[in-house]
């Protein structure tokens, strides 16, 4: 995860197959992770995805 002037961008390497990012407000017990609704690009071999910022804490994993 890095910044990129006002956005964020997150990135993982493309050989992990089958994987989703996921977002949260939180991480507990009793989290809902979503879907991150952005799409997600290929750069070499990593995926990006690329997210506007905002006042809200998220925090971010892959999921399959």
């Amino acid at each position: 995860i890095s910044a990129s002037g006002e956005n964020v961008v997150v990135s993982w390497p493309t050989n992990a197959v089958g994987f989703s990012l996921q977002g949260a407000s939180k991480v507990a017990p009793t989290t809902t992770w979503t879907n991150v609704s952005e799409p997600k690009t290929v750069n070499g071999t990593n995926y990006i995805v690329t997210l506007g910022t905002t006042n809200v804490t998220t925090f971010f994993r892959l999921a399959r």
